[in-house]
């Protein structure tokens, strides 16, 4: 495994995650509702949602675009191609 970062972790941080799962709400409850409305504040969207992951916020992101079929297909392909682990592919598509 290559390590990226380190992660910090101070007596804040550590409270802050002690106290989610004190209410055993880890990924629906007040703490989420609180950052969403930050977001949407900060941003001035109308509406916010927080998701685990990047994947999670694709299938969101095509599901609201209302896609034919076929386009959903070759779309998601696209989507996927551009992580996928061969940096040739990468660098033809620009993200090298």
């Amino acid at each position: 495994m290559i390590t990226v970062q380190r992660p910090t972790l101070g007596a804040e941080e550590l409270e802050a995650v002690r106290k989610v799962f004190d209410t055993r709400w880890l990924g629906m409850g007040a703490t989420t509702k609180q950052f969403e409305d930050c977001i949407r504040d900060f941003t001035g969207a109308k509406h916010v949602i927080a998701v685990n992951t990047g994947t999670s916020a694709l299938h969101i992101v095509l599901a609201s675009l209302d896609l034919q079929p076929a386009m959903k297909s070759s779309s998601f392909a696209h989507f996927r191609g551009l992580g996928a682990g061969d940096p040739g592919r990468r660098r033809q598509t620009g993200l090298l």
